[in-house]
């Protein structure tokens, strides 16, 4: 009778460490060899031959505090600017948010921008 329930109760916490050794362990031990067999492969980060031209959409509402330095900040980034379009999106603003659209326009020349104003 004692025996009987040592091995139920051995069998318990057998299964018990087994379980999530089974389901939760082995799969991320396997994950974890995968990504790093594909991290090895790829060696370092390749370049692009061609880059294609983005467009980006630049929603505004009352935005002539951080319009600029929006703009400002695609022109620092490490993109080409000639292959950036930048399309402004105004929905209805009531500042001077469309004056610092357009001294930004003037400033940074190399970009195609556009200025779409969105009142009905």
């Amino acid at each position: 009778m004692y025996l009987t329930g040592t091995i139920i109760q051995l069998g318990f916490w057998i299964s018990w460490l087994l379980i999530p050794l089974i389901y939760e362990f082995i799969p991320a031990l396997y994950g974890f060899v995968i990504l790093n067999i594909a991290g090895h492969r790829l060696g370092r980060e390749r370049t692009l031959r061609r880059l294609p031209r983005i467009s980006l959409i630049i929603p505004v509402y009352n935005s002539a505090d951080t319009l600029y330095n929006c703009i400002q900040s695609i022109v620092d980034s490490s993109y080409p600017n000639h292959l950036i379009s930048i399309i402004v999106a105004n929905n209805q603003s009531t500042d001077d948010s469309f004056n610092e659209y357009r001294r930004a326009h003037i400033k940074f020349d190399q970009l195609f921008m556009q200025w779409i104003d969105t009142t009905k």
